[in-house]
């Protein structure tokens, strides 16, 4: 999938609920999956379809028309990631938006900030992966999906925390 050239992203948190699933990391397949725990609340938030936002192959599943983050999936090979302490954010259970560009189409990606260069650090006591452009997290973790957590410094997206149940295929 290539991803459009469009306005850099911009995001906002808003009320409401994350959506209940299961995070999963499978090792056999380099890659994430989200299973919803209720089909129609997956659907309810996305009538019109998805995109996503791509930090190099892990996509971040966008339902429309609300705009809404849902989870996370994608390739994201655990061969590349530092092994790290990390402390994970103590997010607050919310939705983020995509407040622009404001006219996504259904299975047309776009990158977060045109960056290609995010890392992926993970600490195997906790569980937890950081996935960031940088070394400074956002000041507004908000978990979007069970074990998918998103933060957030004046409308850019800073990092993204996953907690994946781990299984082989």
């Amino acid at each position: 999938m290539n991803p459009s050239p469009l306005p850099p992203l911009e995001l906002s948190t808003g009320q409401g609920g994350e959506l209940l699933g299961e995070l999963r990391y499978v090792r056999s397949e380099y890659s994430f999956t989200f299973i919803p725990a209720d089909d129609q609340a997956l659907v309810e938030r996305c009538p019109d379809g998805r995109t996503s936002i791509l930090l190099d192959d892990l996509q971040i599943e966008i339902g429309l028309p609300r705009q809404e983050v849902l989870f996370a999936w994608g390739l994201h090979p655990h061969t590349l990631w530092r092994e790290r302490l990390l402390e994970p954010p103590e997010p607050v259970p919310g939705v983020v938006r995509v407040s622009r560009p404001t006219d996504l189409e259904p299975g047309t990606a776009i990158e977060a900030d045109g960056r290609r260069d995010w890392t992926t650090e993970w600490d195997p006591g906790s569980g937890w992966l950081r996935i960031a452009g940088s070394e400074h997290d956002g000041a507004s973790p908000v978990e979007v999906a069970t074990n998918v957590v998103l933060t957030l410094e004046e409308g850019r997206l800073r990092s993204v925390w996953l907690a994946p149940a781990f299984v082989d295929s």
